[in-house]
């Protein structure tokens, strides 16, 4: 399993993504997106840094604290994509082979709430401002990572024999 416990609105992460504007805005003092974390030198935050699981098994990988299974915390969203689509396409070599059917489940965080995404890569992806440019750049780097899994299926030979179902849920409410 390879994931974020809970909703990236719910911590801070590493850096401020593109979509994201940090201002104190919800009751209670949460933030209106994922906030920073704070600064080495600052006083301890009461904001936890959402971790990266990356688990080899049931319960924990069999530890008895999860702890050991964050490989990031806090996770990076400019490159969580990535990191899911490589995953994925790491699981389709291991298991291309097996004479089983494996189930693989991906769920990206886009674009539900399109925060963030490779400037380098996908910073020109869309031509609409504003927000509406952040949502087409992380869409577009949604579209590249199911791309990705696809060629995997297909440099395997499992075409075929493979169902791809994409969903989404409701998507932005305001562009």
């Amino acid at each position: 399993w390879l994931g974020l416990p809970f909703s990236g609105d719910m911590g801070c992460i590493d850096n401020t993504p593109q979509g994201c504007r940090p201002e104190y805005n919800r009751s209670v003092s949460q933030p209106a997106c994922p906030a920073l974390c704070v600064p080495e030198d600052s006083p301890p935050s009461s904001v936890v840094g959402i971790p990266l699981y990356r688990s080899t098994g049931t319960n924990c990988s069999g530890h008895r604290s999860c702890n050991r299974d964050i490989t990031l915390q806090p996770f990076n969203p400019m490159s969580l994509n990535a990191v899911y689509a490589s995953h994925a396409r790491g699981l389709i070599t291991r298991y291309a082979n097996e004479t089983t059917p494996f189930f693989l489940y991906v769920a990206f965080a886009h674009t539900h709430t399109p925060l963030a995404y490779d400037e380098a890569r996908f910073g020109n992806a869309s031509k609409r401002p504003g927000r509406g440019k952040i949502f087409g750049n992380t869409l577009a780097e949604v579209d590249h990572a199911i791309g990705e899994i696809v060629e995997a299926v297909d440099a395997h030979g499992l075409a075929n024999d493979t169902l791809i179902l994409l969903t989404s849920d409701l998507s932005l409410i305001h562009i």
